[in-house]
């Protein structure tokens, strides 16, 4: 038994099909065969049967494997994780990596935390890259961030253990809308428009919000979930478009857009991972934003 048959094994339940699995795993259909006929005669049991359909089904036996090994497979990846965690973290690490969520301008924010870092800790190199919301956090997790910078949803709660999180500031929210369609001063204007979604941040949490503002001016927002944001800017030349941003966003900027400012706001948190080697370095850092830059901050982000 090896881990090629293991591999054969867990696709094949996935897919269902033979053909499927040597196509994903760059495989003949045949070889994919012989690997799973020779694991069933190592395991002395049938691993699947065939359905009505002809797709794979798992046997009793099967089922037990299955969860066996995909139990093993996970176990692996996770100590795999801390393994390379810890190999990292030992390591004289002179450089902080940074991420933030995707269509931010963080000109007001950014310059501040380079001169807090430089005053306290001057050998240390930020690089900077920004992501997704989801993929923030997948990657922070992993260990190929260190620190991020990004919105406070309720599924932060459910955050693992390993990371902690810290709010540094509010910023207030908008609505954008096409600058070519006169000037709009109020919520309640928007009440024929349609507002889009982007599906890089949790939708559900989003159109709530956007719900609760708009319920005030007694309406129902209308609204429709794009994939991502470059997707949500490329349908904004419509008269009865909008979309509900923070103030940090790119396009709020765009001279292409107007903005209705709200009271709403978002929170700004930045989150690590409890144990990285540079815990020590982003909790001084977030406490000398916090005292030392707050006010700032928040100034920078009315303009």
């Amino acid at each position: 038994m090896n881990d090629r048959q293991i591999a054969c094994f867990l696709e094949a339940v996935k897919e269902r099909n033979f053909t499927k699995v040597a196509e994903k795993l760059y495989l003949t259909q045949p070889g994919v065969s012989r690997m799973i006929a020779t694991l069933e005669k190592e395991l002395n049991t049938k691993l699947f049967a065939r359905s009505a359909h002809k797709t794979l089904e798992l046997t009793e036996s099967g089922k037990l494997y299955y969860e066996m090994f995909e139990k093993c497979r996970r176990e692996f990846e996770e100590t795999k994780r801390k393994s390379e965690l810890i190999q990292r973290e030992n390591t004289d690490i002179t450089t902080l990596k940074f991420g933030y969520v995707r269509g931010w301008s963080i000109t007001g924010f950014y310059p501040l935390m380079l001169d807090a870092l430089q005053e306290e800790f001057p050998y240390l190199n930020v690089d900077l890259e920004s992501h997704s919301y989801e993929r923030l956090y997948d990657l922070l997790y992993s260990g190929n961030l260190d620190f991020i910078l990004t919105m406070n949803f309720p599924e932060l709660e459910k955050l693992h253990s390993d990371l902690e999180v810290m709010e540094i500031c509010q910023v207030p929210q908008a609505v954008i809308y096409p600058k070519e369609f006169g000037t709009k001063k109020d919520i309640a204007d928007f009440q024929d428009s349609v507002f889009y979604l982007s599906a890089d941040a949790p939708v559900e949490y989003s159109r709530a919000n956007l719900e609760q503002i708009c319920v005030q001016k007694e309406f129902i927002p209308k609204t429709k979930v794009v994939p991502n944001h470059a997707t949500l800017l490329s349908l904004m030349d419509r008269e009865d478009s909008a979309a509900i941003m923070d103030l940090w966003c790119q396009p709020i900027y765009d001279k292409k857009f107007k903005y209705v400012r709200l009271e709403a706001s978002v929170p700004i948190v930045g989150a690590f991972r409890k144990n990285c080697a540079h815990a020590k370095i982003i909790r001084m850092l977030y406490e000398t934003l916090a005292e030392r830059y707050g006010e700032e901050v928040m100034i920078i982000i009315r303009k």
